[in-house]
């Protein structure tokens, strides 16, 4: 008979530092220097819908505001459980420990802070669980579309099937040409007809002229899909250092000295 061998649970790597500081995105837009400086890091033209600046910044603090401050720092635990997961089921093993995840664990509340800053959310996100997407559809210019300047831009974007009105991918592009050159890879690759590295996203959505539109496996074509800007900066911003200054001295990141050297 078969004996049952048990395996040790996998352990996630990612090390913090031991003396890294905790800010929880309720205290980030409980501070209107704060928000002035993610505004003009991530929206410099003033294009995404004010009115929850306008809230924020403005004093008593109300019951809309403290819903908002509530909400952020719910986002921010969510955070913390979604990255961790993610970690554990995308990552392997050998690269946990790269100082990136440590960052980026450190500065989720900086996520939180300008999710809600723009409208990117639900509106009762206590209601979704870990397999659910947690943005709301687009409308009212909370999004900014990657097109235009836009184009130029570096960071997260966010791809939204307009059949199905779902977001079906997220992506980053940190490589020459921002979120344009990538786009533009997308592009190419869903209008071949080799799909060399059996890639899900070019088989579930290939463009019109590829052989995959004939598929019944097709979610929808590449035409369906919008790209919108979840989190854009631009190479001017990074050329004056506006992301290496620490959070204690006036920025919004939390840094330690190996992580500004590294970045």
């Amino acid at each position: 008979m078969a004996t049952k061998v048990e395996q040790a649970p996998q352990v996630i790597r990612i090390l913090l530092d031991p003396t890294s500081r905790e800010v929880r995105p309720s205290v980030i837009l409980n501070n209107p220097a704060k928000i002035d400086y993610l505004m003009s890091i991530f929206d410099p033209q003033g294009k995404l819908n004010q009115v929850v600046v306008n809230i924020l910044k403005v004093p008593p603090l109300t019951v809309n505001t403290n819903q908002l401050l509530i909400k952020a720092d719910l986002l921010f635990e969510m955070y913390h459980h979604r990255f961790r997961s993610h970690i554990k089921r995308r990552v392997k093993v050998s690269q946990q420990s790269h100082w990136c995840f440590s960052f980026a664990m450190t500065n989720l509340a900086v996520c939180a802070a300008w999710k809600v800053i723009v409208q990117h959310l639900k509106n009762d996100i206590s209601c979704l669980d870990e397999s659910e997407c947690l943005l709301a559809n687009p409308g009212d210019n909370q999004y900014l579309l990657c097109a235009n300047v836009e184009l130029t831009l570096f960071g997260c974007y966010l791809t939204h099937c307009t059949n199905k009105e779902v977001f079906i991918r997220s992506g980053s592009a940190m490589g020459d040409g921002g979120f344009g050159g990538r786009l533009k890879q997308h592009f190419n690759r869903a209008k071949s007809d080799r799909n060399i590295d059996n890639s899900r996203f070019y088989q579930w959505y290939p463009d019109s002229e590829s052989v995959y539109a004939k598929s019944n496996m097709k979610d929808g074509l590449y035409g369906y899909l919008d790209v919108f800007v979840g989190i854009g900066f631009s190479n001017e911003l990074v050329s004056i250092d506006l992301f290496s200054k620490d959070y204690d001295d006036g920025g919004v990141f939390i840094y330690t000295e190996e992580q500004k050297a590294a970045i």
